[in-house]
């Protein structure tokens, strides 16, 4: 790639069609900030300044925003109309505000000044600044060209260095330094109070809820559509680990091939499942290649696993984890198969108590008898798994799976409307609903008991209960509930210092929902000492003992999700 930048302008590089190319900042003709403070924000010089010191542009650059944050979603509309999302994304989203005009000078060089020769209606002003210098030519219609003094570029050579604009131009000859911050008058907090938590919560009447369950991966779903389930049937479940992937980079040793060569060479496809040592590909010889490229044309498989990408401009494939794994323990009985004494297996074994292998994967070696039968004797692990015990006594391997299932209760008592085989399952049922404004932790469910501040903690008879707190919690009553072992507890509001050194958890953009922590917390009104309002105490004391749905799950980022506590 031809390069004309000076020498000291900053370079980057990408992949582009497995190829690599360089660019440098001064080639960057525009820049587009998105987020919400570039929606909102009603200053344009100050959004640009805010994207040119966090960026620091070089030569002359266009700076524009998505004035509405809607590029998320042209992008997903370019999947199924690429020419609408681009119409979109061009029309109604990119707003240029200003431009920025940084030379690039060599390192150390100070005596470069930049001339700057302002047009307005015939009017002409001549602008020069020094290294370090820094200056914003004002919104309005002008034309103005630049012109480096000493060594340095401004841009591309031959293109005219000149811009006609009505916005903002921003000229920047500094070395790392940030533009002053514009301090708010009256700052936010004189004029904007934080809004006082709800007066009334008020609990929604009985209607038809729907709850929909997606396992992280794929796992069983163990119920068909039309039962009836109850709140403690585990209605899903993933019993094992994720299946894990493996990259198999067969294809490099061979250098850049052509991918039809590739797609040719290629003995297994998407779906297959390939064994250990089974041929992936194979190459046609090439007399060109050196010999031991010439003895080794075929790519083995390392790994047992389903392919599930092949990439015929590289050929890297991507195979996952088979999971046909036994829960119970499989003995292997190692020194029958080798011919050895059972208390010598140890010597033989090439995997150890702990490792985790695969199925297919040798676990043990042994070379025979070298008169009578010279033949290696190999012990394949007959399924995938921890070997858990090697017992010399009796010549054998235990191998066990060990894995942590994720069980999904149903946690209402209701019908099962619809089912994705080992992925999903919706119930349907009929509750009252209390809006949270905050929660933390996983589902949970119980009979629903109602806690004063003079109730005598911890309490036995509160053992998977959903509490609900009539007084803001402080820390030793949180403990108390932990250790009288409830399900989840709701709470009309409370400390957030308390709340974070119970959960161990700082709170940030809220997503909620996956804490590890003793029982699950709903806040309703949220950050305060406030007790519960006598009316909600009334409506929950109404509904002491029956079933309660706690969903602590929060998002307030694009999908919101609020949580709540339904009462069955």
């Amino acid at each position: 790639m031809s390069n004309e930048k000076d020498g000291f302008d900053r370079k980057f590089n990408y992949l582009h069609y497995e190829e690599e190319h360089q660019f440098q900042e001064s080639e960057i003709d525009m820049i587009i900030a998105a987020g919400g403070i570039f929606a909102h924000n009603p200053d344009g010089l100050d959004k640009a300044l805010i994207i040119t010191d966090a960026l620091q542009p070089k030569g002359i650059t266009r700076i524009a925003v998505d004035k509405d944050f809607t590029s998320p979603h042209w992008g997903v509309l370019s999947e199924s109309d690429a020419s609408a999302a681009e119409h979109l994304l061009q029309s109604q989203c990119i707003e240029t505000i200003a431009w920025h005009v940084a030379p690039i000078f060599p390192k150390g060089h100070k005596k470069s000044k930049l001339v700057c020769t302002i047009n307005k209606e015939g009017k002409i002003q001549e602008l020069t600044l020094s290294a370090g210098e820094f200056e914003i030519i004002p919104a309005g219609s002008k034309s103005v060209s630049f012109e480096i003094k000493g060594k340095g570029y401004l841009d591309i050579k031959g293109k005219d260095n000149s811009l006609a604009t009505d916005l903002p131009i921003i000229v920047d000859m500094r070395k790392g330094e940030i533009a002053p911050i514009k301090r708010a008058s009256p700052a936010p907090e004189a004029t904007h109070k934080a809004p006082l938590p709800k007066a009334e919560l008020t609990i929604s009447a009985q209607m038809p809820r729907r709850r929909n369950i997606l396992l992280p991966y794929k796992g069983e779903t163990r119920y068909a559509a039309g039962a009836k389930v109850n709140a403690s049937d585990i209605v899903a479940a993933n019993r094992f680990n994720p299946p894990r992937l493996f990259i198999v980079d067969g294809m490099r040793r061979f250098g850049k091939l052509d991918s039809e060569l590739l797609r040719q060479a290629f003995k297994v496809k998407v779906g297959d499942e390939a064994d250990y040592d089974v041929v992936l590909a194979e190459l046609p010889d090439n007399p060109n290649w050196p010999g031991y490229l010439r003895n080794s044309l075929k790519v083995l498989n390392p790994v047992r696993g389903r392919v599930e990408f092949i990439d015929y401009h590289t050929g890297l494939v991507v195979l996952s984890e088979i999971q046909d794994y036994s829960v119970k323990p499989i003995t292997i009985k190692v020194a029958e198969l080798l011919g050895v004494p059972p208390k010598r297996i140890g010597r033989y074994m090439e995997r150890q108590p702990g490792d985790f292998v695969f199925s297919g994967e040798t676990i043990a070696r042994h070379k025979g008898n070298f008169k009578t039968n010279p033949a290696y004797h190999f012990v394949r692990a007959p399924n995938t798994g921890t070997i858990t015990n090697l017992d010399t006594k009796a010549g054998t391997v235990e191998i066990r799976y060990i894995s942590q299932p994720m069980e999904f209760a149903a946690h209402v008592h209701g019908t099962v409307t619809e089912v994705v085989e080992d992925q999903s399952i919706s119930l349907e049922y009929s509750a009252r609903r209390l809006d949270g404004i905050l929660g933390l932790g996983a589902d949970s469910s119980g009979p629903l008991r109602l806690i004063r501040e003079d109730t005598i903690l911890p309490d036995p008879s509160l053992q998977g209960a959903i509490a609900a707190c009539t007084f803001a919690p402080q820390p030793q009553h949180l403990k108390a509930l932990k250790d009288s072992g409830i399900a989840g507890l709701i709470c009309h509001a409370m400390d957030e210092d308390v709340l974070r050194d119970f959960t161990g958890v700082e709170l940030g953009v809220i997503n909620t929902g996956n804490e590890v922590l003793p029982y699950g917390i709903l806040l309703l009104a949220g950050f305060s000492r406030q007790p519960m309002p006598q009316s909600l105490h009334s409506s929950l004391s109404t509904l002491q003992q029956s079933h309660c749905f706690l969903m602590p799950h929060t998002r307030i980022r694009a999908g919101v999700v609020r949580p709540f506590a339904d009462f069955l």
